[in-house]
């Protein structure tokens, strides 16, 4: 699907935020296998690996995932 496409498609979508959480680590902390309890977008700022379930990203400066109910995060 070209940008286009995407954009048309979130057009049509409705949104609804029931929740939002900050939680903010040190240098050397991390949190492991939390399991979302509802599809959810992950804001992560600074420098890391994000997985969700086997899927791994690396930031270096800000990242926004989309995890669906019943993905493992870990941080």
């Amino acid at each position: 699907m070209g940008i286009q496409n995407d954009i048309k498609l979130w057009d049509q979508v409705q949104v609804r935020v029931l929740d939002v959480r900050l939680i903010s680590f040190a240098t050397h902390e991390f949190i492991r296998n939390y399991v979302l309890p509802t599809s959810a977008f992950v804001y992560v700022q600074g420098r890391g690996q994000v997985w969700l379930d086997e899927e791994v990203w690396t930031t270096s400066q800000f990242l926004l995932l989309h995890g669906g109910k019943g993905r493992r995060l870990t941080l």
